[in-house]
């Protein structure tokens, strides 16, 4: 009975512990921060990529940019966070708009706009006019 007993603790508290390093592991990753494609391209004389700025304002915050030649306008949008996921709703060219899903990861943003089948692959870096 005593075995059992001890036994038992230490298949619990082996649980507990596994499920406090898997939480510390997944809380690491933080969802905030410059995720950036933007690079010039000297021949052509063109800005292009686009650069997310995730961060918290009492909310989670998106500033959203991106170029394909001249930069577009910056636009500032709730965001919707829930672990690593992120969703997000901007402005597109020629009017409407267009949403954002993905991941967060310590490395990158990675998701895609609806109706698209293109993935975006941001890296976490400083920002391009930095």
């Amino acid at each position: 009975m005593i075995i059992q007993r001890a036994l038992t603790s230490v298949v619990i508290g082996t649980a507990i512990s596994s499920f406090a390093i898997a939480q510390q592991t997944k809380a690491q990753t933080k969802v905030t921060g410059i995720f950036s494609d933007l690079n010039y391209v000297e021949e052509a004389g063109d800005l292009i990529g686009m650069e997310v700025f995730i961060f918290f304002a009492g909310e989670p915050r998106v500033l959203y940019q991106e170029s394909a030649g001249e930069p577009m306008e910056p636009s500032l949008v709730k965001a919707r966070i829930q672990g690593d996921s992120i969703e997000f709703t901007v402005p597109q060219l020629g009017g409407g708009h267009r949403t954002f899903k993905g991941r967060i990861t310590k490395t990158h943003l990675i998701g895609k706009f609806t109706g698209s089948r293109e993935t975006i692959k941001l890296p976490r870096r400083s920002s391009y006019w930095q």
